[in-house]
């Protein structure tokens, strides 16, 4: 899985993304009873022994997996957790039941794994194109470390589940009395730049907390009874991965295995099924509904068309960059946009995930959205789901002029209690260039060059010496996104200029706004 906030150049909003990259496979074979472990009382990041466990050939099939993963170049352990759980998926298999991705990943929660589930695959020992195919088909960016396995005591079934740890921590209990916290002491893999920890509480509202590097040292308290959902997010270069996502029980027993519905659908009816779903999960919080937008869904289905065409699976694509990217090409009216993806077997389990996840959920239930764009495609491994949400303003509400920004910027710290601001003209012009040449079909690039030209004629023209100042700018439609300027309320701030240039195209209006400041830290 994956998922963070993104906050573009141009394009203020927040974009989740969460995938569940997990494809069962079943055969049939002469039933027999397999034994699985007792759950655990703690999740821990460490590999647990006997991580290929069971009868005649789990040798060779463990030297057989450890090779292909070497080949795929992966560096992966043996861990017990998984093969504790592909216990679970193989009695499950000889009982004749079909595991669903979701069940097998509650059963490695129920086994003390505290990674993601990458893939599984239950097979007749004969058959073992099943797991390689499963190997094969998982997109090349979805790092494995860790692997499972158990075979029967026949030797004649067993099951393989590929999976991915890329943190660390001090190992957390499973479940906790009401008004005690839990504690992440460890670090990210480091890959990553730092991380995001979510936590979902039981009233459904989401705590959040940054670290400033790779170092885990948070805690959260669980000042009441019910489930939490607890999730590390790591973030880097390659764009925002979830890396663990946790359920923890307080002062309530935890419920027993759960069998997840839903089932293999085409990728029309499973985009008309994934908006029914995630509408009625918004009247279930009390929001209103999201309308479907097919801009948007042109924007999803390009990035689910890449996802799938080029086998691979994040936020950020090689040929397309990030959420915020695609939007600002798309050249579609909102005044924010957020991004989930999803990697699963049916439309059902793609929208369990993503409400299991801390951070997607939120982005489902974001009240400020009013559309959405769902696209879906058959992938080698289950369906690859984008959804795009955005907010579409009013255009009566639309501003048209320095003075209106300027007016709520006034209003807008006078809310924080922050200082008045003195608007300065030198300042003022440089920005006024800055959005003069971006709405000619410049980049933020040459919006640069502009603004520092401007400034540096002003001063020799004046004979008026200003210090270092930075800028930034965004497309804006409502006055409200001011908010989202993070220059705009730094204490440290002294004084700026606004630039503005209303600017139509076949989309439609917006008011193309750069800020200069003097005193601010951009961001």
């Amino acid at each position: 899985m994956s998922c963070y906030r993104l906050w573009g150049w141009l394009a203020f909003g927040v974009a989740l993304v969460c995938g569940c990259a997990q494809q069962q496979v079943m055969v049939r074979f002469v039933p027999e009873s397999i034994a699985v472990p007792d759950s655990v009382s703690q999740y821990t990041t460490e590999a647990q022994p006997e991580g290929a466990v069971g009868g005649r050939g789990v040798e060779q099939l463990q030297a057989d997996v450890a090779a292909a993963l070497a080949k795929r170049g992966d560096h992966a352990q043996a861990d017990g957790a998984l093969s504790a759980a592909a216990s679970w998926a193989l009695r499950e298999a000889n009982q004749s039941r079909s595991p669903s991705a979701m069940a097998t990943e509650a059963a490695a929660r129920r086994c003390g794994f505290a990674g993601t589930v990458i893939a599984a695959a239950v097979l007749g020992m004969d058959q073992q194109s099943i797991w390689r195919d499963q190997l094969e088909r998982t997109p090349a960016n979805m790092r494995i470390t860790r692997y499972g396995i158990r075979v029967s005591p026949s030797g004649r079934s067993a099951a393989v589940i590929f999976g991915s740890t890329e943190l660390s921590y001090a190992a957390i209990p499973r479940n906790f009395e009401t008004g005690q916290s839990v504690a992440l002491k460890g670090q990210v893999d480091p890959r990553f730049k730092f991380a995001h920890v979510y936590l979902t509480k039981p009233d459904g509202t989401v705590a959040e907390k940054q670290t400033a590097d790779r170092a885990l040292d948070v805690s959260f308290a669980l000042e009441e009874a019910g489930k939490y959902q607890l999730e590390v997010m790591g973030d880097g270069q390659s764009g925002p991965v979830v890396i663990s996502n946790l359920p923890l029980y307080v002062g309530i027993p935890e419920p027993a295995e759960t069998r997840f519905s839903g089932a293999a659908v085409d990728p029309e009816q499973a985009e008309a099924r994934l908006f029914v779903l995630v509408n009625e999960a918004r009247a279930a919080a009390g929001l209103a509904k999201v309308l479907p937008d097919e801009e948007l869904r042109e924007v999803a289905l390009g990035h689910t068309t890449d996802m799938a065409d080029h086998r691979f699976f994040s936020h950020v694509s090689p040929k397309t960059g990030t959420p915020t990217d695609r939007m600002r090409r798309s050249g579609v009216l909102v005044s924010g946009s957020g991004e989930n993806i999803a990697f699963a077997s049916t439309p059902e389990e793609a929208h369990e995930g993503l409400m299991n996840s801390p951070g997607h959920r939120a982005n489902i239930l974001n009240r400020t959205w009013t559309h959405v764009g769902i696209a879906v495609k058959k992938g080698d491994n289950g369906l690859v789901v984008t959804q795009m949400f955005g907010r579409r303003p009013d255009p009566a509400t639309l501003p048209t002029s320095a003075a209106q920004v300027e007016a709520a910027v006034s209003a807008l710290r006078a809310r924080k209690g922050l200082s008045s601001l003195t608007v300065d003209p030198i300042y003022r012009a440089g920005a006024q260039a800055g959005a003069e040449a971006y709405a000619k079909g410049g980049d933020e690039k040459d919006a640069a060059k502009a603004i520092g030209a401007a400034i540096d004629r002003e001063v020799n023209r004046l004979q008026s010496g200003r210090p270092a100042s930075c800028s930034q700018g965004l497309e804006l439609l409502e006055l409200s996104t001011l908010s989202e300027v993070s220059g705009l309320s730094e204490p440290g701030l002294r004084r700026y200029g606004v630039g503005v240039r209303l600017h139509r195209d076949s989309k439609g209006a917006r008011l193309s706004t750069f800020f200069v400041f003097e005193g601010a830290q951009c961001k």
